[in-house]
């Protein structure tokens, strides 16, 4: 007979909250340089193989590691963000520039630019297990909350397809015509719109993720643009390119409503955890630009020699969560039943807004991730998991990480 659990959720300190927001820079050389983001210091140094030429800067969901695209060296490099120590170096194809770990952190996908392909990479074998082909010159790519899609940009001068692929399958299953020369790509956090930067088109093409079609275009959000970020709250997108300025955009209505100045041609933009601060890299200015998000103004500069990256080179975890003062009060839960054996649904005493779940094992290693829950109750089905004990994690923006334990028979 099966107990039926109800008890206040746990209110947890994730494990890897003291390397939260910290930033792999490439520097122009075959090093990234550590960047604590909460003080703007340089930490340290990550050293990788001579002639790697890093570019590609990709963090796992959970921050525990990076992934890191050599583009001269014609490989990746695995990194353990809680030690900065280099895991592996492994061969990736031809000049990739750009990886994206699946919501689990299972998975990596790379884009192999001079091979027209993305190359799809086990996280824990770090074995190449299959290659897709795609367009040519691939840049950009985002992934679906889900897992279910990756949507990867054609970046040669002259094209202008996004790459439609399906994750269950690792094929092309679409192909969305936007403007010319797509290159960066951002998606909202709730998966339901994707934007694409169209370099050589001078504009931002807006595409409905459930029809694969382009809703809308953005055509005033500076010349070439290239790179994006979006705001871990899916409220603003920042687009930047050869323009002296980073563009924000409302993604509510579409439109640009803000313009931050004195930003001198960026060659890579990310945004930290809890969305405070965005960070502009300037190359030819060397140095890297600190933004307010919430004034839309430059809040620091320092130097640096060459940065550049593409992909997120912010990695970590909100601090915020679960150690702010005032925290909202724990979310009490029933989850019956527990144990279980198929599924086990968890009934919340308040409604859930756009929150994000995360499954661990009994080793603490995530074994399933789930973005955009709502409502007051949600279903852990077992599907594969095995025997055991396991840890329901949740949080949404502004509250704290909290959990709940729950036994598979």
């Amino acid at each position: 007979m099966h107990a039926r659990y109800t008890a206040p959720v746990l209110s947890l300190l994730l494990p890897f909250a003291l390397n939260a927001q910290k930033a792999y820079i490439p520097n122009g050389g075959d090093d990234l340089t550590i960047v604590d983001v909460t003080t703007n210091g340089t930490v340290g140094t990550i050293t990788l193989p001579v002639g790697s030429g890093p570019v590609g800067v990709s963090f796992s969901p959970d921050g525990q590691r990076a992934c890191i695209a050599n583009y001269y060296g014609n490989s990746v490099s695995m990194i353990d963000a809680t030690t900065n120590n280099v895991l592996t170096t492994v061969p990736a194809g031809t000049a990739p520039q750009n990886a994206v770990f699946t919501p689990d952190g299972s998975t990596v996908y790379v884009i192999a630019s001079g091979e027209q392909a993305v190359l799809v990479m086990d996280a824990t074998t770090f074995a190449i297990t299959d290659t897709i082909a795609v367009g040519p010159f691939p840049i950009g790519a985002a992934i679906t909350p889900d897992a279910a899609t990756l949507y990867v940009a054609d970046g040669a001068f002259g094209t202008n397809k996004v790459r439609v692929i399906s994750t269950a399958t690792n094929t092309v299953v679409d192909s969305i015509t936007v403007g010319d020369t797509p290159a960066g790509v951002a998606i909202t956090p709730d998966g339901g719109t994707l934007y694409v930067a169209n370099n050589g088109g001078n504009s931002v093409s807006v595409i409905s993720t459930a029809t694969n079609t382009v809703t809308a275009t953005i055509t005033d959000a500076g010349a070439a643009p290239s790179l994006m970020a979006m705001h871990p709250n899916g409220d603003e997108l920042y687009v930047s390119g050869m323009d002296n300025f980073v563009a924000v955009v409302s993604t509510a209505t579409n439109t640009v409503t803000d313009s931050i100045p004195g930003i001198e041609f960026v060659l890579g933009l990310a945004i930290t955890p809890d969305g405070s601060s965005l960070y502009a890299l300037t190359p030819f200015a060397g140095a890297v630009v600190e933004v307010n998000t919430a004034t839309h103004s430059i809040a620091n500069t320092f130097a640096m020699t060459f940065p550049n990256a593409i992909g997120n080179f912010i990695g970590g975890v909100d601090p915020s969560a679960g150690i702010s003062d005032g925290a909202p009060a724990a979310i009490g839960v029933t989850a019956f039943p527990n144990p279980c054996t198929e599924r086990a649904t968890l009934h919340f005493d308040q409604e859930l807004r756009n929150a994000d779940v995360q499954v661990l094992d009994a080793l603490g290693r995530t074994v399933r991730m789930v973005g955009g829950i709502n409502g007051a109750q949600w279903t852990l089905e077992r599907n594969g998991l095995s025997t055991g004990l396991y840890t329901v994690r949740f949080s949404q923006q502004g509250g704290r990480v909290q959990a709940v334990k729950i036994t598979v028979e």
